[in-house]
């Protein structure tokens, strides 16, 4: 496969568009994840990941606010782990019968 050149977007294609919200129907989603199923990406051109990283680059990511982080916080620390002896998972009621609390060592 051949990837083709990199072209920044214009003007005309930023504008916003008029189908912004249009609802789409369950057989149209069919259709659009089967023509997306089984499409791999990768490895990457040089080129590619060139352009990628130049349009990352001076992008700086938004610092939470200390409120947010406690509430992030708190969420978590009521989240407990279960295991079913092969199975680690994180929840706030145990998942199912046969589940037990606690977590096992070496699996993720």
């Amino acid at each position: 496969m051949v990837r083709k050149k990199y072209v920044p977007f214009t003007e005309e294609q930023n504008k916003p568009k008029k189908r912004k919200g249009h609802v789409v129907s369950e057989e149209t989603r069919k259709k659009m994840s089967l023509a997306k199923k089984g499409k791999k990406l990768g490895p990457f051109s040089d080129e590619w990941r060139l352009h990628m990283s130049q349009g990352k680059m001076g992008k700086k990511r938004k610092k939470f606010t200390e409120e947010h982080i406690k509430h992030l916080s708190e969420c978590k620390r009521a989240m407990l782990w279960w295991n079913n002896g092969t199975i680690n998972k994180r929840s706030r009621e145990c998942p199912g019968e046969g589940w037990f609390r606690g977590q096992l060592r070496g699996l993720k």
